[in-house]
């Protein structure tokens, strides 16, 4: 018993992702992405400290990335991100990010904030979402909204997760239109007239071992119009650990 409840009152986690990338026509070589992470519980929320090292068009770059998880009151928390890398192209230089959650009455929550990329200029999205819990299952849909000089770039994605144990335990699927600055293709957010369309649908199953040791592993197909008028194929694959101690 005591065991149990020192993993499951674990105040710290190390954990280590790989994402590989697949083009089948945009790019010819494929990207590989690490990251290295550490999280500490305090008394008003989570943070979080993470490298990530990529391999992009056949060059590396670091990142380096902070996250906050403040709660508010007993309704309201918030998200605080901030990220920095040297190797503008690779990773935006900047990058920031703020939203607000509140949990609503009937299982309900939602959340509004923005989320900004610096490369030689600042690339402002704003973000909302809104999810429900039902039994096992949890539904959310959220946007992203990018204003640009003559239109406004839009994403949406739809997910679904099924938990069968705990909150680390659970499957999930996902569809979609458009980027999102979430994923590693921040390369591809920019403000020309033209705006590129994106289809996605993804799959993704976390386990837990022993409450301490959490894996994950996802994949998401990309049917992505990466210049006007011509489109090609990309295959996400992300393989995760963490080590609660």
């Amino acid at each position: 018993m005591a065991k149990n409840i020192e993993e499951y009152t674990a105040k710290n986690a190390i954990g280590l992702t790989y994402n590989f990338v697949y083009f089948d026509k945009q790019f010819d070589n494929n990207w590989h992405i690490v990251g290295l992470s550490y999280k500490r519980a305090t008394p008003i929320g989570s943070v979080i400290f993470r490298t990530n090292y990529a391999n992009k068009f056949a060059e590396n770059g670091v990142q380096f990335e902070m996250e906050a998880y403040p709660r508010l009151s007993k309704i309201f928390y918030l998200y605080v991100g901030a990220a920095y890398s040297n190797n503008v192209g690779i990773f935006a230089k900047y990058r920031t990010g703020v939203s607000l959650y509140a949990n609503l009455p009937n299982s309900f929550e939602g959340e509004i904030g923005y989320r900004q990329l610096y490369f030689s200029d600042n690339i402002w999205m704003y973000t909302a979402s809104v999810g429900k819990y039902y039994q096992n299952f949890w539904f959310n849909l959220r946007t992203y909204l990018t204003p640009g000089e003559k239109n406004i770039s839009q994403s949406y994605t739809g997910t679904v997760r099924y938990y069968t144990k705990g909150a680390n335990d659970y499957f999930g699927f996902s569809a979609g239109t458009g980027l999102s600055p979430e994923e590693n293709r921040n390369n591809l957010l920019d403000n020309a007239p033209y705006k590129l369309k994106t289809f996605k649908v993804g799959a993704e199953y976390n386990f837990s071992v022993k409450q301490s040791n959490l894996f994950s592993i996802s994949s998401t197909y990309y049917n992505q119009e990466f210049r006007p008028k011509e489109k090609g194929n990309q295959l996400d694959i992300i393989l995760g650990y963490i080590r609660k101690f």
